[in-house]
């Protein structure tokens, strides 16, 4: 990703876009070297960001679960667009990260 394309004002992404701009001026460079102290680096600040981003999204899926459940007690909702929408949008998801 080229440096501008990480602070354009349509990111959709911030907050990993910074950190990767912050690793990359501390570790300045271009020789083979100089990349794999920045690619370890790089990671061990992603690594820690991205299991919260997973454990956020699994909360917020067991909570969509919760609502779906609670407006779904009867036979009303199932079939509806918000029932299927939600459900395949978990599905897609379960499904790619698995």
């Amino acid at each position: 990703m080229f440096d501008d394309e990480m602070n354009g004002p349509d990111t959709v992404t911030p907050e990993v876009d910074a950190l990767i701009k912050s690793v990359m001026k501390q570790h300045p460079g271009v020789s083979h070297s100089a990349q794999a102290t920045y690619y370890e680096a790089v990671h061990q600040e992603l690594a820690p960001m991205a299991r919260k981003l997973e454990q956020q999204r699994n909360a917020l899926f067991d909570a969509l679960d919760d609502m779906l459940h609670a407006f779904c007690l009867g036979d009303d909702w199932q079939g509806t667009p918000v029932y299927d929408n939600a459900r395949r949008a978990k599905a897609d998801v379960e499904v790619r990260h698995d």
